[in-house]
């Protein structure tokens, strides 16, 4: 075992990689495998033209996308900013007649009566939700 450690029982021939380099270059398999496609006849004298008409076409139809997608947020904002001022305005309407009521209640009926009588008059969970409200405010 130690013979075959101190000795290397394989022996390469002498030159063998300076002459495999050209082995390889020179075998037909080699030059089959490393270029195996074949370009159609003045590719490279159209390819310019041929990139710049796909390219000029590709521009234009973005372009008309994105133009119509544009309308359509537009559109799409417009309908919700007209729902949602007609719904704040319906809102705004609703308040100003439960004030008006309320004021109207306040300055009519009780008129005359103090905090006392106004609170004997309400209930006690009236009074406790009227105290909550009054709390959070």
């Amino acid at each position: 075992m130690n013979d075959l450690r101190q000795k290397n029982p394989f022996k390469i021939p002498e030159e063998y990689f300076d002459e495999l380099e050209e082995q390889f270059c020179n075998s037909e398999d080699f030059v089959s495998k490393l270029n195996p496609f074949n370009s159609p006849l003045h590719y490279f004298e159209n390819l310019e033209s041929s990139l710049l008409k796909a390219l000029d076409h590709k521009n234009t139809t973005n372009k008309k996308v994105s133009i119509r997608q544009i309308l359509q947020f537009i559109s799409v904002a417009a309908t919700i900013l007209l729902v949602s001022t007609i719904f704040l305005m319906s809102q705004e309407e609703k308040i100003d007649k439960n004030q008006a009521l309320n004021d109207f209640i306040e300055n009519y009926y009780l008129e005359d009566f103090d905090s006392y009588k106004i609170l004997s008059m309400m209930d006690e969970s009236e009074i406790d939700l009227t105290l909550n409200q009054i709390r959070k405010q």
